[in-house]
């Protein structure tokens, strides 16, 4: 984590490069501590002590995160241990705490220490049985941030989504004003990604990224990669020779048969909602129109604006790029290259790992300009 120069530590060498000589001051042993602070690390120390400890292990061994059924869900790897644990994480240095209360519930902290050893960052997981909440609180010389995800199905009522976002950034600088909080809700996790991808990714990314779950925040899926750029394709003359054929079993005297064909033009998905989209359904008898309409719904998850701005917004389309579809994976190249003006070079025969190297090293290169507008923010009352 890239930390601001200490002043406090820079303001005494200046000091001192000016001021009368002084007889030599004792040596300090600590660190440099802005005024009425207190170093953190005898307390977290003593904490973890006191504390049985697990075997060291990788933040991956530890949990499980995974996007079921649209919703993030996270719990705990191997045989799970009622009580409070300390455990050291290579890949994520700090101070750890595991306290597991039974099946379903855990809670992890996180505490990282700045270069004085005053708390730095402090992130939280809570788990309940239909209740998720990731928490980070960030404090640097110049502001603080708290990053706050709660999910949990209790809140979808009248007045409610079940998954909600909120961050709130304070500066600590007298007279300069706060940005606005952000709050954001969606009826599912997948959609909180998809319909705030810049937001949730400046809010979450850093969090998941440190409990190795960064891919959870991808945006795009073949339903939605397919309809935003699809159209940008060549027809597939495979699927173009099954959609007429379909399209003329849909006027079919017998209901069994046009049922048949309305299912089988469904089984088809994503690329057949393309190919249906470059004819004219206006000339289906409304019956047929009907079948086709009804394939289509299943198909086409987003509004047709939705799909039009996911098919030129970067992040989407970089998310894209990760899909296990050489069509899709194409299009998108294109159409980044389009957007940003640098081509991107993703061969076919590249490992998992090569390709996210690739395109991790491509994102690097893209500058504000060829980024996306901010999602929306909301201020609360």
């Amino acid at each position: 984590m890239t930390r601001a120069p200490r002043l406090s530590l820079i303001g005494l060498l200046a000091f001192a490069a000016i001021a009368p000589a002084a007889p030599p001051a004792p040596p300090t042993t600590g660190p440099v501590l802005p005024p009425g602070e207190e170093s953190s690390r005898p307390a977290l120390v003593a904490e973890q002590a006191s504390l049985p400890k697990l075997e060291p292990q990788r933040i991956g061994q530890m949990l499980s995160i995974v996007v079921e059924d649209q919703f993030l869900h996270i719990s705990p790897r191997g045989p799970q241990q009622r009580g409070q644990f300390a455990v050291q994480v290579p890949d994520w240095p700090g101070f750890v705490t595991l306290q597991q209360f039974g099946p379903g519930t855990m809670k992890l902290d996180h505490v990282m220490l700045a270069d004085n050893d005053t708390t730095e960052a402090r992130t939280s997981v809570i788990v309940r049985p239909d209740y998720l909440q990731l928490v980070r609180d960030t404090e640097t010389l110049t502001s603080t941030r708290s990053v706050t995800l709660m999910q949990s199905r209790m809140f979808a009522d009248a007045s409610g989504d079940p998954v909600r976002l909120s961050v709130k950034d304070a500066p600590k600088e007298d007279g300069r004003p706060a940005p606005p909080t952000v709050m954001l809700s969606a009826p599912t996790f997948s959609d909180l990604v998809r319909d705030h991808p810049a937001a949730v990714r400046d809010a979450l990314l850093p969090i998941l990224r440190d409990l190795g779950a960064a891919g959870v925040l991808r945006g795009s899926d073949p339903a939605r990669a397919w309809q935003a750029l699809g159209s940008a394709l060549p027809a597939d003359t495979k699927v173009a020779a099954q959609i007429d054929a379909l399209l003329k079993q849909l006027d079919a005297d017998d209901f069994a048969q046009r049922e048949k064909a309305e299912a089988a033009m469904e089984a088809l998905g994503p690329p057949a909602a393309v190919e249906i989209r470059r004819r004219d359904l206006a000339k289906l008898s409304p019956d047929a129109r009907s079948s086709v309409e009804n394939a289509l719904r299943k198909s086409e998850p987003l509004t047709p604006a939705r799909a039009d701005q996911l098919g030129h917004d970067v992040p989407f389309l970089l998310d894209t790029l990760l899909l296990d579809d050489p069509h899709l994976t194409a299009a998108a190249a294109k159409r980044l290259a389009e957007i940003t003006g640098k081509p991107i070079d993703l061969p076919a025969d590249l490992t998992p790992a090569e390709r996210e190297r690739r395109i991790a090293a491509y994102t690097a290169t893209l500058g504000p300009a060829t980024q996306p507008a901010p999602a929306t923010r909301e201020s609360t009352p």
